[in-house]
């Protein structure tokens, strides 16, 4: 559970201006309670719009065996949660998984949609660098 927080030299942190939505991962958040902590390193970044939505924590469908072994109830239940990140019309989905960061990123490509799906760390990597997001 310890992020270190303490340890990240904010003040080198640059402003990326963007609005930003997460997703919590079944894995983090189901099995480890792990919630506040990305959201902590998220709100840390300067011009980062962060909206957190209501049922940030319901599966996007990428694990226990759903996308592998149940492919449309998988896309299914990606469908619907895509609805519920991009609602807030974000630039960024962040999320913590690399699983499902691929399962909203092939969402998002099916929907048609301009939204990218982020890591948070590559966020926080993102200001370090400065890098233009848009």
């Amino acid at each position: 559970r310890e992020i270190g927080l303490k340890n990240l030299n904010t003040q080198e942190l640059n402003p990326l201006n963007i609005k930003v939505t997460y997703h919590d991962p079944c894995h983090l958040n189901r099995s480890q309670e792990i919630t506040k902590e990305p959201r902590i390193l998220l709100k840390l970044i300067p011009g980062l719009k962060f909206t957190d939505i209501q049922q940030s924590d319901r599966c996007c469908g990428a694990g226990g065996g759903v996308r592998a072994g149940r492919r449309n109830l998988s896309e299914e239940l990606s469908r619907i949660k895509v609805k519920l990140l991009t609602a807030p019309n974000p630039d960024i989905i962040a999320t913590s998984c690399p699983f499902c960061f691929v399962q909203l990123t092939d969402a998002i490509k099916r929907a048609d949609l301009p939204t990218k799906v982020m890591n948070v760390i590559d966020l926080l990597a993102s200001s370090y660098r400065a890098e233009s997001l848009k």
